[in-house]
């Protein structure tokens, strides 16, 4: 079957994939909104992490590297940890709301095939209230909602992300791929260690200075790009080879 009109250019060359993420990758978005990428998560942790685009720039060895950097590594590491410590607590609890959301979209009941079951007005009534779906998944969603199986999702997840730890410490637990990067990118940027000036001379500010750094970052050499983004770009390189 041939593409729809103007998909074929969308998909054209990796690079440019990359490069048209990167407008929404600020935007926030818990995926690319291009074609063929919706509802694509990059990085392969289990089911219960939901991880934003701007992840991959929370990488202080490759933020070091842009033109725009005015400082050390070991501040931005330091910098990052402060940031994410602040809503490590908020985001945990966040993935446990993001959790019971997802297990409450499986399909636990299903439609009714049989006419000769509702022959009446009565009968339908009788059949929709005795279905015993809806006693089961009221049992598993009192379960669900129970204050122990909350606590237990709150700490299993805090102990993955955080490696155990109440405190962060770089490079230990998998918080940089867990917390909110939509959230974080645009603080660790504005925290006062990058500069960016326009065509004019003028500096700028907030997102606009935001997308620059990460536009610059990604479109560097592969050996200075965030660690993860050369996965992200081979997996476009499939989703382009096999259109």
């Amino acid at each position: 079957m041939d593409s729809e009109p103007g998909c074929q250019e969308t998909l054209h060359h990796p690079v440019q994939l990359v490069s048209h993420a990167l407008e929404f990758s600020l935007d926030l978005q818990d995926s690319l909104s291009l074609p063929g990428l919706a509802g694509l998560h990059f990085f392969p942790l289990p089911d219960f992490t939901i991880l934003d685009f701007a992840n991959y720039f929370l990488d202080p060895p490759s933020l070091v590297k842009s033109a725009y950097c005015l400082v050390s590594k070991t501040k931005l590491e330091t910098a990052l940890v402060k940031l994410a410590q602040e809503r490590v607590f908020l985001d945990v609890a966040n993935l446990v709301i993001s959790s019971i959301r997802e297990d409450q979209k499986m399909t636990w009941v299903q439609h009714f095939t049989n006419p000769t079951d509702f022959v009446s007005r009565e009968k339908a009534v009788e059949r929709l209230i005795s279905q015993e779906a809806f006693v089961r998944r009221s049992e598993q969603v009192s379960a669900m909602l129970s204050q122990g199986e909350l606590t237990e999702r709150f700490e299993e997840r805090l102990a993955f992300m955080t490696g155990g730890r109440e405190m962060l410490i770089y490079r230990k637990g998998r918080w940089i791929e867990m917390i909110s990067g939509k959230k974080v990118l645009p603080q660790l940027l504005n925290s006062g260690g990058f500069k960016v000036k326009d065509a004019n001379g003028g500096t700028l500010t907030g997102e606009e200075m935001e997308k620059e750094i990460v536009k610059e970052l990604a479109v560097k050499n592969v050996d200075s790009r965030p660690r993860d983004l050369g996965t992200l770009q081979q997996l476009i390189q499939n989703l382009v080879n096999s259109t």
